[in-house]
């Protein structure tokens, strides 16, 4: 992690909030090496949000979770967001995305974390 200059973050929401596993993946990232304060790894990182759940709202709500935490620990959250709703016929078998929306909208995510944005639709 330490010699990316971003990082994605794709977490399905457990009653509104992070599995115990993407906090954990977190808390170990942020230890660092011996003699360095906390979070070191973790700052300046930008961090792209995605979210998916077989609800309507796609995961909303933890992506909000996220946004309010990761900048308290030091990571710069990008703007856009990409929510997957009724999860179960986004993907085919194979786990691809089948959704033209959804995959426009992880495009312009991707682009905006490579420090490219791409311009949003109207």
């Amino acid at each position: 992690v330490r010699g990316y200059d971003g990082l994605v973050i794709a977490s399905p929401e457990y009653n509104g909030s992070f599995p115990a596993l993407v906090k954990n993946v977190i808390d170990w990232i942020s230890r660092g090496e011996a003699g360095e304060k906390p979070l070191t790894v973790l700052r300046g990182k930008r961090v792209a949000l995605l979210s998916a759940s077989p609800g309507p709202g796609g995961g909303q709500r933890v992506l909000k979770v996220l946004r309010d935490w990761l900048p308290m620990i030091g990571m710069n959250v990008l703007t856009l967001q990409v929510a997957v709703a009724s999860a179960s016929t986004a993907f085919d078998e194979q786990g691809r995305v089948v959704r033209a929306e959804v995959v426009d909208a992880i495009d312009q995510l991707m682009g905006e974390l490579a420090g490219s944005p791409q311009p949003v639709p109207a």
